[in-house]
C-alpha cells in the first residue's frame, strides 16, 4: 500500500531531469553478466521490496521483527543497485535508483533506531494489514494499465492516463483497507504515509490529473485508431518500475533537456 505514491517519480525525473532518446528501446548493456535471469530477479526483488501484492512480504508486527525486515530491505536494495550499476548506462541508472530508494523510503519508518509514535502505529497495524497483504492487487492493476499504454501512439497524453491510473490505484487501496480490523485512524495513518512520499512531485508532473480533481472522471477512452498493433509488449516483467519506463520510452519524439 505504502509504495503506491512513488510510482510516478521516475516519470517526473524523465520529464524534468535529463534528456533521453525515445527510439532507444533496449536499455540493457550487452555484457555476459547482464542476463535475463538477473533481470527477472531484479523484477522479483522489486516486488518483494514494496511488500504488497502476491509477491510481497509481511509487515513487522512487533519490535523483534524489525531487524530481519530491515536487513532484507537493505539486501534487496543492494542486489538491485549492483545489477543496475553493472548493466545500465549512467542516466538509466538514475531512473532505477530513484525507484529503489523511493521504495526504501516507504519502509524507513520501520528501520529507525528510535521508538517513534509513527513506528508504534505501524507495528499495531501489522497484524491486520498482513491478513490481506498478499491479496492486494492495486499495484498489479496499475502496472497492467500502464503497460497497456505502450502500443498507443498518443505522445505525452500518456502521462495524463498514467496519472489517472495512479488515482485509480489510490482508490483501490482505500477500498481494500475497508476491512473490519482496520480502524479509521489506522487507515488514515497508512493513506497519509502514502501521500507523504511523493505528493509534491505528483502535483507537478500530473497537473490537474490528481485525486483532488475530477479530471480523471472525464478523461476519454484510449483512442482505438491510435493503437499500433505492431508494437510488442513484454509482459514477463511484472513490476511497475519496468512498466513505467517502457511507457515513457514509447513516447514518440520524447526528449527533455537538463
Amino acid at each position: 500500500m505504502m509504495r503506491l505514491q512513488t510510482i510516478l517519480l521516475p516519470l517526473f525525473f524523465f520529464l524534468f531531469g535529463f534528456s533521453i532518446c525515445a527510439a532507444k528501446k533496449s536499455l540493457l548493456l550487452d555484457k555476459p553478466e547482464c542476463t535475463q535471469k538477473r533481470l527477472q530477479e531484479v523484477d522479483r526483488n522489486f516486488l518483494r521490496l514494496i511488500a504488497i501484492g502476491e509477491f510481497g512480504r509481511k509487515f513487522p508486527e512487533k519490535h523483534s521483527d524489525l531487524p530481519k525486515f530491515c536487513k532484507e530491505t537493505n539486501r534487496l536494495i543492494d542486489s538491485m543497485i549492483k545489477f543496475i550499476s553493472d548493466c545500465y548506462p549512467p542516466d538509466e541508472q538514475r531512473i532505477f535508483k530513484i525507484y529503489f530508494f523511493s521504495a526504501k523510503r516507504t519502509v524507513k519508518p520501520f528501520c529507525t533506531k528510535k521508538r517513534t509514535k509513527k513506528l508504534q502505529q505501524l507495528l499495531e497495524l501489522g497484524p491486520c494489514l498482513n491478513t490481506i497483504i498478499n491479496q492486494i492487487d492495486c499495484l498489479d492493476q496499475l502496472t497492467n494499465k500502464t503497460r497497456e499504454l505502450i502500443p498507443y501512439q498518443i505522445g505525452r497524453d500518456k502521462i495524463n492516463y498514467a496519472c489517472c491510473y495512479y488515482v485509480d490505484a489510490l482508490k483501490c487501496a482505500e477500498n481494500v483497507l475497508n476491512i473490519q480490523c482496520m480502524t479509521n485512524n489506522a487507515k488514515d495513518v497508512i493513506l497519509d504515509l502514502v501521500r507523504s512520499i511523493g505528493g509534491d512531485m505528483v502535483n507537478f508532473a500530473c497537473g490537474d490529473y490528481t485525486e483532488s480533481t475530477d479530471r480523471c472522471d472525464h478523461i476519454p477512452p484510449l483512442p482505438k485508431n491510435k493503437f499500433d498493433k505492431s508494437v510488442k509488449v513484454d509482459k514477463k516483467l511484472r513490476s511497475i518500475a519496468f512498466a513505467q519506463i517502457g511507457m515513457v520510452e514509447s513516447m514518440e519524439g520524447f526528449s527533455a533537456e537538463p
